[in-house]
Parts: structure tokens; sequence; C-alpha cells
């Protein structure tokens, strides 16, 4: 398995979406119009804890993130730009399929992450609404939950294929790169690394600005899920060019330093 710095790699990631924030301020623009809108429809639906029912109705917010993201992973790979010309030579009607593909793995890839946590979800709200004490867990039910756990671990690198899918990687080349565990585990301390700073000003911001605001009901459910949304819009962006640096290095190298 390839190596990588991951507090360096990390680094890189803030700092080139700090340099290029006005281009990806623009482009997260449409993505988060779209999330907002198409939760609007959610809330106005009753749709709030059926999971499985808003993702259909969020589906069109998917394929913006979708776009949103692969976007990134071309401009990081190719330095293309929706706004100036490619500086890489790549032939239009490929650059249109490694997007599609892209696009259409990360939306699948949400679809799937939904159907694996509806089922805990509404585990976890049964539980809850008949207030039975929860036993002590058998035996048998540790080993099947640590087996689970082993394997959410191995599948987090399947989170991130539309990375290498965007870029022309093929999967099984991935996967290669990133095998079994300690794949996994490599690049899940770089998401760490990448996603913490982010939850802690989500939950800052929820804590200074909510008690002041006065809402209560679906007006409070919705500027938390806003809240939610901006943090994990903006998280996904670092995540993904940070990836997308960690791919690059290990195929091509560091870039040379200007």
């Amino acid at each position: 398995m390839a190596s990588f710095n991951i507090i360096e790699v990390s680094g890189q990631a803030y700092l080139k979406v700090w340099e290029e924030r006005h281009y990806i301020l623009k482009l997260a623009l449409w993505p988060l119009i779209a999330k907002i809108i198409f939760f609007a429809a959610v809330m106005g639906l009753g749709l709030e804890n059926n999971v499985l029912r808003q993702t259909i109705v969020l589906l069109p917010a998917y394929f913006f993130e979708g776009w949103f993201l692969v976007l990134l992973v071309r401009f990081v790979f190719f330095k293309e730009r929706l706004d100036g010309v490619a500086e890489a030579k790549v032939l239009l009607e490929e650059r249109g399929r490694d997007m599609f593909a892209g696009i259409l793995f990360y939306v699948l890839i949400k679809m799937a992450q939904n159907a694996l946590l509806a089922p805990l979800l509404e585990t976890e709200q049964q539980a809850q609404s008949v207030g039975q004490d929860i036993p002590d867990p058998s035996l048998l039910t540790m080993m099947a939950a640590l087996s689970f756990f082993l394997l959410v671990i191995w599948l987090f690198k399947m989170a991130f294929l539309y990375i290498p899918v965007a870029a022309g990687i093929p999967v099984g080349r991935y996967l290669r790169i990133f095998p079994g565990l300690s794949g996994s585990l490599s690049l899940i301390g770089a998401w760490l690394m990448c996603y913490i700073p982010f939850l802690l000003v989500g939950v800052m911001i929820l804590e200074v600005f909510s008690p002041g605001l006065w809402l209560e009901g679906n007006a409070l459910v919705f500027f938390v899920f806003t809240v939610r949304f901006l943090v994990e819009l903006a998280a996904s962006s670092v995540i993904t060019v940070c990836f997308a640096l960690i791919l690059q290095e290990i195929l091509f190298g560091k870039p040379k330093s200007k």
C-alpha cells in the first residue's frame, strides 16, 4: 500500500481550497440552494424521519453535489475550471464521460449510505418509543457488532469512489492502492483531519445562535439542517480535494513547488 503524510496532505487541501475560495464558493452556491429547496420539500411532505423517502426527494440535490465535487476533482488533477480554459489537453468526450460517471457514482453512493442508515435509525426510534431497557449484549451479538464495525471500516474507501472515477482512474487500481483495512484506516485519518474542524464550527454555530433565535418546531429544524448542509458541503470540499491530492501524489508524485 502506498503511504502518504496525513498532516501534510490535509494541510495542502485546506490551502488549495482557501486559495481558490472565490471560484469554489461560486460553484458551491448551486448545491447549497438545491439542498435547501429540496429539504424544504421534505419538511412540507412531513418526511423528516423517513430517510428512504427523503433520499428520493433529495435526489436532484445529490446530483448538484456530485457535479460540484467532481469539478473539484477535475480541477486538482487537470486544472480544469468552468471560468477558464483547461491547462491539460483532455478530449471533451472523455472529460464528459468521466464527469458523468463520477456524478453517477456519487449519487449511487449517497443512496447506498442512506439505505444502510435507514434501518439503524428506525430501530433506534422504535426502541425510544417503546422505552424498553436494552438487554446486556451476548457474546454472539458482540462478535456480530465487531464484524459489522470492521466491515464499515473496510467499506469506508468505497464512499469516495467518485474521485478516481471522475479523474479517469480505474476503480480496480484505486482499490489496489488502498487495500484491505489498512487502506481504509489511512483514509480515515485524512478524513478526520479535514472533517473534525468543520464539525466543531457547526456545533459552535448552533450553540451560539440557536438559543438567541427563539426558534421552535419546523423553523428550528430547518435552521439546524441548514447549518448542517453548510458544514457538510464545506467539509466535503476539503475532503474531496484532500483525497484527490493523495491519489495524485501516489500516482504521479508530489507536484513541483513553483
